[in-house]
């Protein structure tokens, strides 16, 4: 049995979801009030909860065979996160051919790993992507669009155009993504309120990803 499915999660469904990313911070505070924090996750990971409240059956069953297909939280899944799934900063924004710096050439290299950084003031984040929307990546060297080949497994992507980029110049890429997830129960708890009228919530996504 396959522990990851490459397909997304109906967007429809995850339009309603409540959450974002979840860092952990221990805090140590002294009887003085002095506080001492610690980061002990250097990445985030996404939480999010959807209720489907007073809902006609037939709307949810499609989410109810997702539930069976995936064995509960056995078996992840692509999923669209609505306030945050494309690489430009401004949600706004059209996917441009650079908006997201991912690299230096050095003559040779051709494979670069998408990512997306976020910034405040002297602070950056950088996100891996590892699962691209197929069809939505565009890559450019020093301005100029290039020719790619795209895994979207694993979000890294190759310059076809050989050798590489040259020493120095900037590689930039954008592109909309989703994130690697499963769901948070084994359990599926529904409540009738008539024969065509159901309730489901408190159903947890979380993402999938190593948390250090």
């Amino acid at each position: 049995m396959p522990v990851f499915e490459e397909t997304q999660m109906d967007p429809s469904y995850t339009l309603e979801a409540v959450g974002g990313p979840q860092f952990k911070t221990t805090i140590l505070s002294t009887k003085g009030g002095l506080e001492q924090r610690n980061i002990d996750w250097s990445k985030a990971r996404g939480l999010w909860t959807l209720d489907f409240l007073h809902r006609p059956v037939d709307e949810i069953a499609p989410f109810q065979a997702f539930f069976y297909a995936v064995f509960g939280d056995a078996i992840g899944f692509r999923f669209k996160d609505w306030s945050d799934y494309k690489s430009t900063l401004l949600m706004g924004d059209t996917i441009t051919d650079g908006d997201q710096g991912i690299g230096t050439g050095d003559g040779i290299t051709a494979d670069f790993q998408l990512t997306k950084t976020y910034a405040f003031g002297s602070l950056t984040y950088v996100r891996i992507i590892n699962k691209p929307v197929p069809g939505t990546v565009v890559v450019a060297v020093d301005a100029v669009p290039a020719g790619i080949t795209v895994d979207t497994t694993t979000g890294i992507i190759s310059i076809t155009d050989s050798p590489g980029p040259d020493a120095g110049q900037t590689v930039t890429a954008g592109f909309e993504f989703d994130v690697a997830a499963r769901l948070d129960t084994d359990h599926m708890k529904v409540k009738m309120h008539e024969p065509t009228v159901m309730s489901w919530t408190g159903l947890q996504i979380k993402e999938l990803k190593a948390v250090v």
